[in-house]
């Protein structure tokens, strides 16, 4: 039996696929100005601080407050929030969508206030109990006034991530996705101007100050948007209590990956001094490639497929989640292999000056390296998750989480006394790994079939060419032996760009073709999405 999609008229589906390329050019295009002001504000405040102890306490304080805003905002957003918000404005319900949106706003604001005030009082014994456990007490003492600093921000983020969504759910996405580099610049602006004054205390006021922009920005396009805010906790509508039902497993589920970074944050203290530092930097270079391509993708993709999975056309979810799957893989293996075999003179021409030392470049390569072996499952995570959540399904993310995190814990133990801080990275990567593994398998059963023989091919074909890119790679750090590190990276990055697209056109890999097709026709107004079929 044919679904409704399987029916549905080309020009139905050919609007569909525009509408999602276009966002996800819109979304890569922003996304790429909020990583651009991330490796600026990254390369700030390496200059001023490296990966000294003060840089240590700044990154573990911001493991708890982060807690506030992924589990408050993020859980109640991208998982539980959109689908139901999106039933609304496909009926054209305008009154209930605002209804709802006033309550979802309300709550995330009373209890990121909440969390943060209770945090706050608690912050010296939390300090001591989790992040700053491997701290002496000066550490843990400027850990705990840093935290309660932060806390301002992810009040901010808390109720922000709440606007990001209604306006995603409303297909606007620009905005709410430049609006991070707003965030760096605030960090920025707080290493140059307020650190020379008041030292990492300048630094942590500058994340409040990127956070009140990230906010503030988003604003006027919600209000254009048809926003009408009334304070309200909707504790009797029943629209509100499904977002809480669907929200309570994604909270927890992400919590539990919460959980895996405030553990390695943990057991990062108690390693050599900068490891803390040599975590965060090595996890934020090894986002770059995951947040420009996957979650840019799912980003686009995730309020179609919310709106497919409410019309039940099944053919035409799995044709878009397969799709997507494949371009993240096309995009993300090369990454990962580059970023591995080009790590150190990449680390040095970005990083290396003022505080941060050749020491603390071999600390992050160490990491950054083992970062890189999950990068493929962290970005393909993005897209196989949200499926289960435009389903509805928030029950068994969070199940296969649970699993994930009894994984990294173990393996984590094992692996940081011979690898130090990259056998935390490596226990992530092995974790996500199998948490994506586990959830293809469920997810292939609950919607007859992933293509897995396409998926396998795909992988084959791109694993190949990734391969003879880094005997590329290789060979160009033989030959440019003592050079620059800037020229040896400029010189990889376009060498190892030229060798993988050949390949993938000689072997025939369809998102050779497509995705170059995709940008093209989005920039003449005709994109289209690579299919899954």
């Amino acid at each position: 039996m044919t679904s409704p999609a399987s029916s549905a008229p080309p020009t139905a589906r050919m609007s569909v696929a525009r509408r999602v390329a276009g966002a996800t050019a819109l979304i890569m295009l922003a996304y790429g100005l909020a990583k651009v002001a991330g490796f600026a504000r990254d390369i700030v405040v390496a200059q001023a601080f490296g990966t000294g102890w003060e840089y240590d306490a700044y990154r573990a304080a911001f493991e708890v407050p982060e807690q506030i805003f992924v589990l408050v905002s993020a859980g109640a957003l991208s998982t539980a929030f959109i689908p139901v918000f999106s039933d609304f404005l496909q009926r054209d319900d305008e009154g209930h969508a605002n209804r709802l949106a006033s309550a979802i706003l309300t709550l995330a604001f009373v209890v990121s206030i909440f969390l943060a005030v209770f945090v706050a009082v608690f912050a010296h014994p939390l300090v001591a109990q989790t992040v700053g456990r491997g701290f002496d007490p000066q550490r843990r003492e400027l850990t705990a006034n840093l935290m309660r600093v932060l806390l301002f921000s992810f009040v901010l983020f808390g109720v922000g991530g709440v606007f990001q969504g209604i306006l995603n759910a409303k297909q606007h996405f620009f905005v709410p996705a430049v609006a991070p580099a707003l965030y760096n610049v605030g960090i920025i602006l707080g290493a140059l101007f307020l650190a020379p004054r008041w030292g990492i205390q300048g630094l942590a006021w500058g994340v409040v100050v990127g956070a009140s922009m990230y906010f503030v920005a988003q604003l006027p396009m919600l209000l254009r948007g048809g926003l009408r805010y009334r304070p309200t906790l909707g504790l009797r509508d029943p629209a509100v209590h499904q977002v809480v039902k669907l929200m309570i497993p994604r909270v927890i589920s992400l919590g539990l990956f919460e959980l895996n970074t405030l553990f390695n944050a943990i057991l990062a203290s108690s390693l050599v001094v900068g490891s803390v530092s040599a975590l965060g930097y090595g996890w934020s270079i090894m986002q770059l490639p995951e947040t420009l391509f996957a979650t840019a993708l799912a980003t686009a993709v995730f309020p179609t497929l919310a709106e497919m999975a409410n019309r039940n056309q099944i053919d035409a979810l799995r044709s878009t989640m397969v799709g997507t799957l494949r371009t993240i893989f096309f995009l993300t293996i090369p990454s990962a292999v580059g970023l591995i075999i080009l790590a150190t003179p990449l680390i040095q021409t970005i990083f290396e000056r003022g505080a941060f030392n050749a020491d603390s470049t071999a600390l992050v390569v160490w990491a950054l390296r083992f970062w890189c072996l999950g990068l493929v499952a962290h970005a393909s995570l993005e897209i196989v998750a949200r499926t289960f959540y435009a389903m509805k399904d928030t029950i068994t993310p969070f199940m296969v989480a649970g699993v994930a995190l009894i994984t990294n814990l173990g393996l984590a133990l094992y692996l940081r006394g011979p690898l130090g801080v990259g056998g935390l990275a490596l226990a992530n990567a092995i974790a996500f790994t199998a948490q994506v593994l586990i959830l293809l398998f469920l997810l292939s059963r609950r919607i007859d079939g992933v293509d897995g023989r396409g998926l396998a091919d795909g992988l084959l074909r791109m694993g190949v060419s990734a391969v003879v890119m880094g005997g590329a790679l290789l060979l160009v750090l033989n030959v440019l032996a003592g050079q620059r590190p800037v020229v040896i990276a400029a010189v990889g990055l376009i060498v190892g760009a030229g060798v993988y697209l050949g390949m993938v056109y000689l072997l025939r890999v369809r998102e050779a073709r497509e995705v170059p097709r995709v940008v093209l026709r989005r920039f003449q107004r005709g994109a289209m999405v690579p299919s899954g079929d």
